[in-house]
């Protein structure tokens, strides 16, 4: 089956993971600015991530100028799965009342959570509404190599964040849902990825007024859903709006930020004051362990996610650096 990869980038760069020498003290990466203690390495050699412009990732991204969104505002969040030419899309938000060159809540207006199912075809740059479900949602963690069917785990709209499990899937042009096990807890932000038929989750954030952001790790098989969430060991440091991927049977999960409490000493208004970090942890998936690698060479929110496996690595597409 033929998946298709369909993005802007901002940026692209493959992560390449090697095993190499340790490197000497001096050149060790700066440690992180959260107290959590560093994960151990290995004995005698360490996971190193190398972080270069490739030619392949242009051709991983493609040139080609696609069709134009079904909503002409566009959106954020969305759940998107691919193949033969085809993409799922569902829900997502947007500030559909936003002034041109908004800044402030108020230039904004309120934000607007979506809950319809729309299929895009390539072959004729088309989007066409299938249906709704029950709820609106957006960014969630979700499957992504079929255009029948998309697992959505979690997610958050405006009245609450959500531990829902949400298989959707399209049968004879009809949209049908099937309510799985939940998450063990709620989450939206988290970072996550498909490895064959099992979905990765990682961190996120519990609620909209969350000080402190998760570190948990749970994995769904989605072709035996009645076996339910299984708890993996839990990351390093917690993170939201990190990016996971898959290369030789191991799961990175890079950038993202941290949070902690705004108690007064910030000009700012929220709850919580956002770390953008540049670290990258390696899950290995065979013993359950994790291990942290090179950072990244500039702190990243928000990059696409999941990040997609090429012959040379993983590719890193787009993001917020903080600047």
């Amino acid at each position: 089956m033929k998946k298709i990869l369909l993005t802007l980038a901002l940026a692209s760069y493959p992560l390449v993971a090697q095993d190499t020498p340790p490197p000497p003290a001096a050149e060790q990466p700066a440690p992180e600015t959260t107290a959590a203690p560093a994960p151990t390495q290995d004995a005698g050699k360490s996971m190193q991530i190398s972080v270069s412009a490739h030619p392949e990732a242009a051709s991983a991204i493609g040139k080609e100028k696609l069709g134009k969104m079904h909503d002409e505002k566009g959106r954020a969040g969305m759940v998107a799965s691919g193949a033969d030419g085809k993409l799922l899309m569902l829900g997502g938000a947007n500030f559909p009342e936003a002034k041109k060159g908004a800044k402030s809540a108020e230039e904004r207006g309120p934000k607007v959570y979506y809950n319809d199912v729309v299929l895009y075809n390539t072959a004729d740059n088309t989007s066409t509404k299938l249906g709704e479900i029950s709820y609106p949602i957006g960014y969630a963690a979700h499957t992504t190599d079929s255009a029948d069917t998309i697992v959505i785990a979690g997610g958050c709209n405006n009245d609450a964040y959500l531990n829902t499990t949400l298989q959707v899937t399209v049968k004879d042009g009809k949209v049908e849902t099937t309510e799985l096990q939940p998450l063990p807890t709620t989450c939206a932000n988290a970072a996550y990825v498909q490895v064959g038929t099992k979905l990765y989750v990682f961190g996120g954030q519990e609620k909209a007024d969350s000080t402190e952001v998760l570190k948990s790790a749970y994995v769904l098989d989605t072709a035996a859903p009645e076996t339910g969430w299984q708890k993996l060991a839990d990351m390093p440091q917690g993170r939201m709006l990190a990016v996971a991927g898959c290369w030789n049977n191991k799961i990175y999960v890079a950038g993202g930020c941290s949070l902690a409490p705004n108690n007064g000493n910030y000009e700012v208004t929220d709850k919580a004051i956002r770390t953008y970090q540049k670290s990258t942890f390696c899950y290995n998936i065979t013993d359950n362990t994790w291990t942290q690698v090179a950072d990244m060479r500039e702190a990243l929110v928000a990059p696409i996610g999941p990040m997609q496996a090429g012959q040379q690595g993983l590719y890193l597409l787009g993001g917020d650096p903080g600047k």
